[in-house]
């Protein structure tokens, strides 16, 4: 094969293909009842729940036409492609609680739970919460990228799911408008040098967890799981009471800002709260550069 006259999108087709060849194995375990587009998004319906999402990129396209297997691409649409995967990951029940959380997902979540997810993204992830946590549970969305919002609450609107409160914020250690920006759907944050080689910058409202907690008349917490793309430190520091509740954590943190690990930041400062070591027999994890408490 000639390489030199591959273009670069094959490539990396190739190599995409070659990272995520386990999860594409994966794909046949989903109960796939139908996929395909409308309204500008990709659809895929799954064990009677449809899943709305943003159509695949021209790689993972050609992952789909020179690797996937003959028989899916009769039910998987090429625009859905994408979040099949998405969706795939998010449904996939790990063998152990320590591969559990090194996928950065909970464990032991039971009915009744009270669940804040900080950077929902388009809700996949809430709707597998809340299935977990039941009616009497809540799962806050948060999300702070508008477009994102409004597929997350299309996610709701077309499955009928009552016990999920979206909230279109960033979250942040105080009330401000922050600047973002953002390179394509997913990565998106308050530093450029996060996201490098931005194409878009706009204007996002922020606020405190506490404060949102306070609007909603919610008194109670049982886990925030945060995913804020650099603003994890920012997003804790407006947790101060939420905090005196010792809820179970789950933050990612594998940024660096001005050459200082986020991680180590995050520690510090949850040891200043009372979290060293374990509290309650539950223990703080840092493996794949994510903390848990």
């Amino acid at each position: 094969m000639n390489f030199k006259a591959l273009s670069p999108n094959f490539l990396k087709a190739i190599y995409r293909y070659f990272s995520l060849r386990s999860w594409i194995a994966k794909i046949e375990s989903l109960n796939i009842e139908n996929s395909g587009t409308s309204d500008d998004l990709s659809f895929v319906k799954v064990d009677g729940l449809c899943y709305f999402g943003y159509s695949s990129d021209e790689v993972l396209k050609l992952v789909y036409r020179f690797f996937l297997k003959k028989e899916l691409k009769r039910i998987i649409h090429i625009d859905a492609f994408g979040l099949v995967l998405d969706v795939l990951y998010r449904n996939t029940e790990f063998k152990s609680d320590i591969e559990t959380l090194e996928n950065n997902k909970f464990v032991k979540l039971q009915k009744g739970d009270v669940v804040l997810e900080g950077g929902a993204y388009i809700g996949l992830y809430a709707m597998q919460i809340s299935k977990k946590v039941g009616n009497t549970g809540k799962v806050i969305a948060v999300e702070a990228i508008e477009e994102n919002f409004n597929v997350l609450k299309k996610n709701l609107a077309v499955n009928n799911i009552t016990n999920i409160i979206p909230v279109n914020c960033a979250i942040w250690e105080k009330e401000e408008t922050l600047t973002f920006y953002r390179r394509n759907k997913q990565i998106a944050s308050f530093s450029n040098e996060i996201v490098q080689e931005s194409n878009q910058e706009f204007q996002v409202s922020a606020k405190q967890v506490d404060t949102i907690l306070i609007e909603l008349g919610i008194k109670h917490i049982d886990y925030v799981r945060l995913q804020l793309n650099g603003a994890e430190i920012n997003g804790l520091r407006g947790m101060e009471e939420t905090l005196k509740q010792r809820p179970g954590l789950m933050i990612a943190a594998p940024y660096k800002l001005k050459g200082q690990s986020l991680k180590i930041q995050i520690t510090d400062y949850l040891k200043l709260k009372g979290f060293e070591t374990t509290y309650h027999g539950v223990s703080v994890y840092f493996e794949n550069d994510k903390i848990r408490v």
